[in-house]
């Protein structure tokens, strides 16, 4: 009886032992696992911790750059394109002077000319009279000038590559001290295109009453040249007429008549780039 229950108690016993064996093994493998569990958590995230500053680094670094370029004032960073458009306006002065009377194909070839833009700051188009293209500051005789302002005269006058003319002796609105921060160095740095105006006919207005005047014309061509190749891509017509309503105040009759003519010459002129040039928008004035 005795020797019966040692042996049951030794069976419970080593049962026992058995299953906090088992036990203290699954604690242990628990244990272990859990740590892999944790060790590989880590591992990813300090995995997904130096992709994360990688791509921080990056965006710093380029914001850096983007900020080291845009310290840059714009005389600094197109100064010397700018110089190197002055430059090649004068070799075009003969070859518009060459190109003949324009016809329906000159127009037509314009076609070709898809990405000339007028935009006043993103331009890569150059609006120059005839004139202007050796002498920038040159004073009109007939003052209808399609060019409400004057990039190369700015860029000219502050380089001191022609003789330094008063502001208020020019044709054109500009800015005489053209300072660092002015849009004309980039937008003469960026010149690809040059829209020569060139004067076929030219009547002046003239008053003959007190309140009457006989109204002026000027008919024009716009001729089209690539600018570093010197190469005639094609040209237009553009008019101007003065308007019969127009009415004179003593004193400034002239003027009146004169600013007038450029107005509607100036009208016809964006009608015009607006019709040739897709890259024109309907809110665009030629500058």
């Amino acid at each position: 009886m005795g020797r019966a229950k040692s042996a049951s108690h030794f069976t419970v016993s080593a049962g026992m032992n058995r299953v906090a064996c088992m036990t203290m093994n699954f604690q242990r493998a628990r244990a272990r696992s859990v740590t892999g569990l944790r060790a590989n958590l880590a591992h990813s995230v300090v995995r997904r911790a130096k992709s994360v500053m990688r791509v921080v680094l990056r965006a710093f670094l380029g914001v850096v750059v983007l900020l080291a370029s845009g310290c840059q004032k714009p005389r600094e960073k197109f100064e010397a394109k700018a110089k190197e458009t002055l430059a090649l306006l004068p070799s075009l002065a003969e070859a518009a002077r060459a190109v003949p009377p324009l016809t329906a194909q000159s127009a037509d070839a314009l076609k070709a000319v898809t990405d000339l833009s007028m935009k006043f700051k993103k331009s890569n188009g150059l609006l120059v009279q005839i004139e202007e293209l050796e002498n920038p500051t040159v004073r009109l005789a007939l003052p209808v000038r399609l060019n409400q302002r004057s990039p190369a005269a700015d860029v000219a006058n502050v380089l001191n590559l022609v003789k330094p003319v008063a502001a208020d002796l020019l044709d054109a609105k500009y800015d005489p001290s053209c300072g660092p921060e002015s849009p004309d160095w980039q937008r003469m740095a960026e010149t690809r295109y040059v829209l020569v105006v060139r004067t076929t006919e030219a009547k002046e207005a003239k008053m003959t009453g007190a309140k009457s005047f006989e109204a002026g014309s000027w008919v024009g061509e716009i001729l089209v040249f690539e600018l570093r190749s010197k190469k005639f891509l094609g040209g237009f017509t553009v008019t101007g007429g003065n308007h019969a309503w127009l009415k004179t105040s003593l004193g400034r009759d002239r003027q009146n008549l004169n600013a007038d003519l450029q107005l509607a010459a100036r009208g016809n002129l964006t009608a015009e780039l607006r019709k040739h040039f897709p890259s024109v928008g309907p809110s665009e004035e030629a500058n």
